[in-house]
């Protein structure tokens, strides 16, 4: 890592290049009564209710809208705050922190939780960030001046709507809004399954590594050539 990555180049790179991580934060949502939105905010010292358990407020939504995820309180006069304790992501820009945490960071950025132990990088103790935003787009999500995100699933079962989905939740855990609009989701989901947690994720070998690297560039050749035989018919 100290020999290939060099933290002050990354510094000098225009283009900015997230790793995320994952630390367990306090998250409250806040409903009125009857059919109301949530809306989250996130505050470091606040107390859950002795009534209200752990995972109270999921039990309790009922649908989605268009403004978001509600619930139904039957018989509730005033408005409720429920707090729950839940992973939050953390997106650090590697062009913008220390040269000398970046090594730290992108070795965390692989830390998951019962494997590898969690680590404090200034305030928080954090663990892989993949456990609560696989596809990141939520570091992107206000970065202006892209007219496209790839995006590389590491499930063949991964959709647009899913990832648009996860975006939005993980904005609303950090207390911000989904933007408007996005630059074009371009997703280039492997053929088939690459063998899941157990037998994919946890596979280091060189010549798996090798194979999907390889499979990999045959996905991105044949879904840019699509794409390319697609816009020559619109042209037509």
């Amino acid at each position: 890592m100290i020999d290939c990555v060099d933290g002050a180049r990354l510094r000098s790179n225009p283009q900015p290049l997230f790793v995320t991580l994952a630390s367990l934060q306090e998250v409250t949502r806040h409903a009125s009564p009857n059919r109301s939105p949530i809306s989250p905010s996130l505050a470091v010292e606040l107390k859950t209710d002795d009534d209200i358990s752990p995972g109270w407020w999921k039990k309790h939504v009922t649908g989605k809208s268009s403004e978001g995820d509600f619930v139904s309180f039957p018989g509730l006069l005033d408005p409720v705050s429920v707090t729950t304790v839940e992973y939050v992501p953390s997106h650090f820009n590697l062009s913008k922190v220390d040269p000398h945490k970046v090594h730290e960071l992108i070795l965390q950025s692989a830390g998951l939780p019962e494997i590898f132990p969690a680590r404090r990088i200034g305030n928080d103790t954090h663990v892989d960030g993949g456990i609560v935003d696989n596809v990141p787009l939520a570091a992107l999500a206000e970065v202006p001046g892209h007219t496209a995100f790839f995006i590389v699933p590491l499930e063949a079962q991964v959709n647009e709507a899913a990832v648009r989905e996860d975006m939005r939740a993980n904005l609303e855990r950090l207390g911000r809004k989904a933007p408007d609009s996005l630059p074009e989701l371009i997703l280039l989901t492997p053929p088939h399954s690459l063998g899941g947690f157990l037998l994919g994720t946890l596979d280091f070998g060189a010549r798996r590594a090798r194979a999907l690297m390889q499979l990999g560039y045959s996905d991105t050749i044949r879904h840019l050539a699509k794409r390319s035989d697609e816009r020559d018919l619109r042209l037509c």
